[in-house]
């Protein structure tokens, strides 16, 4: 599903090469969930945006589902392939939950009776159907973050990229989202600085000043 190889990413600062990432290589196989974990500043969001086809790497290359990423194809993968989900929800205060979890299709060109019919399914498996109608404000922290999961799977996305889902939800709530994620039926990278929602995912893998520090299991 995942392979990098030799990744490495760089940024120029004034007349300084600052490394963000330093030759990564990672394999995450199809249908695996794991977390990826690491402090402030250790490279996980540029690990985030690689993996999501939002940046390019400086040297190396990144396999997404058989597929070598560049930047003739990245804007594809990204549509087809990758389901992203945000702390902060990203939901459309004035659009109600259905027609948010609606957009990407709309996007995609899918017509309106299919895309409500969608839309409706995924609400239903993440259990919102009987919020459908109900507009962001009226909804509550893990009932947003289960619409913007919705909105991620209404696309049927092999890869599922979480970026600190439950960062803004109470323990209850975040347990509850969770456990739809680890149930998602897709490939999950989570990507959080929280060590207690790491332990949840059967996989852990650990970033630490843009270095691997174990791509293998959290049990090890």
């Amino acid at each position: 599903m995942i392979e990098l190889c030799g990744i490495t990413k760089e940024y120029k600062r004034g007349e300084r090469r600052v490394c963000a990432l330093s030759e990564l290589s990672l394999k995450i196989d199809t249908g695996e969930k794991c977390a990826v974990c690491g402090a402030s500043g250790s490279g996980k969001s540029t690990l985030l945006n690689i993996l999501g086809c939002l940046d390019t790497q400086t040297r190396g290359d990144y396999f997404l589902n058989g597929v070598r990423v560049t930047k003739r194809n990245m804007r594809a993968l990204r549509r087809d392939v990758i389901g992203f989900i945000f702390q902060s929800f990203e939901l459309i205060p004035h659009m109600t939950a259905l027609e948010n979890v609606q957009l990407p299709l709309m996007i995609s060109g899918v017509p309106s009776r299919v895309r409500r019919e969608k839309a409706a399914a995924a609400l239903v498996s993440v259990g919102l159907g009987d919020r459908m109608t109900h507009y962001p404000g009226e909804l509550s922290g893990g009932q947003k973050q289960r619409a913007a999961i919705a909105r991620a799977l209404v696309k049927d996305p092999p890869l599922l990229l979480a970026d600190e889902p439950c960062g803004n939800l109470d323990p209850a709530s975040a347990k509850e989202i969770t456990d739809i994620l680890l149930n998602c039926g897709k490939t999950l990278v989570l990507i959080t600085h929280d060590v207690n929602a790491a332990a949840k995912m059967p996989r852990i893998i650990k970033i630490e000043n843009g270095e691997l520090k174990n791509g293998k299991t959290g049990q090890e």
